[in-house]
């Protein structure tokens, strides 16, 4: 007898775009950079406005659970001036939240290019 054909597993597409941080340990600081895959890996990089993370722009669909945790730690600042968004990342929350996440890097050492 003939067995019915097996379904072909079905994998979830590959995102093109990531979410990683930039940590420098000497000043706590967080620098939030979406990638956008490459034929041979990932890109630098570019900033992410603070304010569209807090507000969780719909564009961003990437977001990992890891992501969404230190994005929990962003706060509205008061008395920023007129070229600054008015946001950051908690000094002491944040750090913590980066523990483990597979998309922290420090300035020095980035993240491997590879997928």
């Amino acid at each position: 007898m003939l067995a019915p054909p097996v379904a072909a597993k079905t994998e979830a597409p590959a995102k093109s775009r990531r979410l990683i941080f930039l940590f420098n340990a000497a000043t706590s600081e967080i620098t939030a950079l979406e990638q956008a895959s490459k034929r041979d890996g990932w890109n630098s990089g570019r900033r992410v406005s603070l304010k569209r993370l807090h507000q969780r722009d719909p564009k961003l669909d990437y977001l990992s659970p890891e992501d969404q945790k230190v994005l929990n730690t962003i706060k509205n600042r008061y008395g920023f001036d007129y070229y600054d968004d008015g946001y950051e990342i908690d000094r002491v929350r944040g750090p913590l939240a980066l523990i483990g996440h597979p998309g922290c890097s420090t300035p020095r050492r980035p993240i491997a290019r590879s997928r």
